[in-house]
């Protein structure tokens, strides 16, 4: 890890955030649209880090198409485990499983596990559709509309990923995240570093880890107890990311959000996490990202 991050407590009750810089508060709580019952039952006032070493760095995120029934996929999730090994948590992924239904949908007996989502088909589509299985984006890196110049072969994506590592982040993501009745619930703060132009979204995603579903692999067999991790569940905001900051922002300024979603009967809350995504409005290139457990 090229930092330490400094994580202040949760104050329970009210709580006055003083901080040297613009502060931009909104949404304390969003539905997204959920069942009215998925509702925060704790109150909550967040003192998030507010201290920061003299440089912070960028962050990867690997976006990976694949599927359960693509069988050179293993060979993905095998070049994203060889990253994480060295990257650690400046490394982030979301497994999305869109593209092909020959690779996605299930097939019972065989392949019961449906673990295609409308909002990662959304993710998928807006960037043209995938083209190929095992594929994926790194920090959405050169995307061009009517081009699929973003969209990588693994064996591409670690010398992509590495140079990010050493590059100076415009901004610092903080976010938090519990399990309350039956929501999920997340905090992200948004923290400019320095002073800045031009248009900037957010996107906060659920994933979940240690499902044990069948994979094909690249032999033609079926591996029955084969674990799939970080696949993409579900989004807390649009799928496709929400304005934080129009026209730019000054040094230091801070947008706190807050989000909810249902937990499905499906997902297991204890190996879910969050990926909260800052992002260029414009470009589409990934500014930002971070992850957390869901406590």
């Amino acid at each position: 890890m090229k930092r330490t991050l400094l994580f202040l407590s949760i104050l329970l009750g009210l709580f006055t955030l003083s901080i040297v810089s613009c502060d931009v508060i909104e949404d304390p709580i969003k539905d997204n649209g959920n069942n009215a019952d998925c509702t925060k039952t704790r109150t909550d006032t967040i003192n998030p880090q507010t201290t920061f070493p003299d440089t912070v760095y960028r962050n990867v995120l690997v976006e990976d198409f694949t599927g359960h029934r693509c069988k050179n996929c293993p060979k993905a999730t095998k070049a994203i485990k060889d990253m994480k090994d060295v990257m650690g948590d400046d490394l982030v992924v979301l497994a999305i499983h869109s593209g092909a239904s020959t690779f996605t949908a299930p097939n019972p007996p065989d392949y019961p596990t449906d673990f295609t989502t409308t909002e990662g088909d959304e993710i998928a589509s807006w960037f043209g559709g995938v083209p190929a299985q095992p594929i994926g984006m790194v920090n959405r890196d050169d995307y061009s509309q009517g081009s699929i110049s973003h969209f990588k072969i693994y064996s591409q994506w670690n010398s992509i990923a590495t140079p990010y590592l050493s590059e100076a982040a415009i901004a610092e993501l903080w976010s938090m995240s519990y399990v309350s009745g039956t929501c999920v619930i997340a905090h992200a703060q948004t923290t400019f570093l320095e002073d800045v132009t031009g248009d900037y979204s957010i996107a906060v995603y659920l994933t979940e880890d240690g499902i044990v579903a069948p994979q094909l692999l690249p032999d033609d067999t079926r591996d029955a107890d084969y674990v799939h991790n970080n696949v993409f569940r579900d989004a807390f905001t649009f799928a496709l990311g929400e304005s934080l900051i129009t026209g730019g922002a000054t040094r230091m300024t801070n947008v706190h959000r807050s989000y909810q979603l249902e937990i499905n009967p499906d997902w297991n809350p204890n190996n879910l996490k969050v990926v909260t995504v800052l992002f260029d409005t414009d470009s589409r290139e990934v500014l930002q990202v971070t992850e957390c457990d869901v406590e």
